[in-house]
C-alpha cells in the first residue's frame, strides 16, 4: 500500500497517540510554550517513512515493536537528541533493535527523520548485500556513519518525502513503492558496514522500568523512594539514572509526568465531567494554588482554561492528505 499524510497536533499527547504505532508510549513537553508538531508519515510498501517537527523540548519513552527496527536521525545541524544520554548530531544514526526500550530528549525545537522497518526484511536484504557480514541491530547503537552513506540516506528519505507530497503516482518516479524500499535498506546497510563507527550507547534498563512502571499504574501517586523500592535499587543509582535519561531527578521527573497527567484529564473533561481540584488530588496535588502556579509555567495557561476548552470537546489533530 502506497500512501503519504500529512498531520498537525497542537497537544503532546496527540502527537503521542498518533505515533504509537511506532512504539512511542509517552511525549511530555518540558518548557513553557505552545507545542506545535507537523508529522508528514509516508509507507510505500512495508516500510513506515517519517518526518517530524516540533516546536519545544521533549521527552519521549519509546518501545520498538518487537518485529521492527527503528532508525532515527536528522539532516540538519542546528538540531540534535539526546537517546540514553547519548547526543546524536546530524552525523549519527540512532539503530534501535526490536523490542528495544529507550528515551529520546530534546532541548528545543527539533527537525527529525525516522525509518521504521520489518525485522525479516532488513535481515534478508542485509545477508544479501554483505553475505552475512552485518548482524540484526540489538539493542541500542549510534552509528558514525561515512559520509557519502549517509547523504545518500538522507536523499532518498527527503525524496520520498517531496514525492508523496506532490501526489501519490510520483512513486513511479522512484521505481515503484518497492523500488524505493530497496534503496533505503541499501542506503542503511552501506551506513552500517563499518563496525569501527559504531558508538556503544548504554540500554538503561532500569530507567525502562521505571516508565513502564508508571505506564502500568498512571493513576498511582508514586514518590521516589517508592519507585526505588518498587525497582529494587537504590536511590543514587534511580537518580544517576533517570539523569543521563531525562535530564532531570526522579522526583522531578514524576511532578512533570503528573502535570501532564492533569492536563490530559482536563483536556477530555467533555468525556469524563471532573474539576481542576479533582484532576489535581488524582494526580497527588492536594494544594490547588501550587498545582495551578506549576500548570501555568508549563503550559502557559491555568488548568481552569484548560477545563473550559475540554467541556467543549478537544479539537481533532488536522490531517491532510499529501
Amino acid at each position: 500500500m502506497r500512501c503519504g499524510t500529512l498531520a498537525t497536533f497542537s497537544e503532546a499527547d496527540a502527537l503521542q497517540a498518533a505515533m504509537r504505532a511506532v512504539g512511542l508510549l509517552t511525549l511530555v513537553t518540558t518548557q513553557k510554550g505552545r507545542f506545535r508538531a507537523t508529522v508528514r508519515h509516508v509507507t510505500p510498501d512495508r516500510l513506515r517513512l517519517i518526518a517530524v517537527e516540533e516546536s519545544l523540548p521533549r521527552i519521549a519513552f519509546v518501545r520498538v515493536p518487537l518485529d521492527r527496527i527503528l532508525v532515527a536521525f536528522t539532516s540538519e545541524k542546528l538540531y540534535c537528541q539526546v537517546w540514553n544520554g547519548m547526543l546524536a548530531h546530524a552525523e549519527h544514526l540512532m539503530v534501535l533493535g526490536p523490542g528495544v526500550s529507550v528515551h529520546a530528549r530534546t532541548d528545543g525545537p527539533s527537525r527529525w527523520r525516522a525509518i521504521c522497518l520489518p525485522t525479516q526484511e532488513f535481515a534478508r536484504y542485509a545477508h544479501a548485500l554483505t553475505g552475512g557480514v552485518l548482524k540484526m541491530p540489538e539493542g541500542v547503537s549510534c552509528w558514525h556513519a561515512r559520509s557519502a552513506a549517509l547523504r545518500e540516506l538522507h536523499a532518498i528519505h527527503a525524496e520520498a518525502m517531496r514525492a508523496a507530497r506532490i501526489t501519490s503516482d510520483s512513486f513511479a518516479a522512484l521505481e515503484g513503492g518497492h523500488g524505493l524500499e530497496q534503496q533505503l535498506i541499501h542506503a542503511l546497510v552501506e551506513c552500517l558496514t563499518d563496525p569501527a563507527r559504531k558508538i556503544p550507547v548504554e540500554n538503561h534498563r532500569l530507567m525502562a522500568s521505571f516508565e513502564e512502571l508508571l505506564l502500568t499504574e498512571p493513576n498511582r501517586t508514586w514518590g521516589a523512594a517508592e519507585v526505588s523500592r518498587s525497582l529494587g535499587v537504590s536511590d543514587r543509582l534511580l537518580r544517576r539514572t533517570c539523569r543521563a535519561c531525562v535530564g532531570m531527578g526522579p522526583q522531578s521527573f514524576l511532578r512533570l509526568l503528573r502535570l501532564h497527567y492533569v492536563r490530559r484529564a482536563l483536556r477530555h473533561s467533555a468525556n469524563s465531567p471532573t474539576s481542576v481540584a479533582e484532576a489535581g488530588q488524582q494526580y497527588g496535588f492536594r494544594n490547588l494554588s501550587r498545582l495551578s502556579a506549576a500548570y501555568r509555567a508549563l503550559f502557559g495557561e491555568l488548568p481552569s482554561h484548560t477545563l473550559r476548552q475540554g467541556r467543549h470537546g478537544a479539537l481533532p489533530p488536522l490531517t491532510l492528505p499529501i
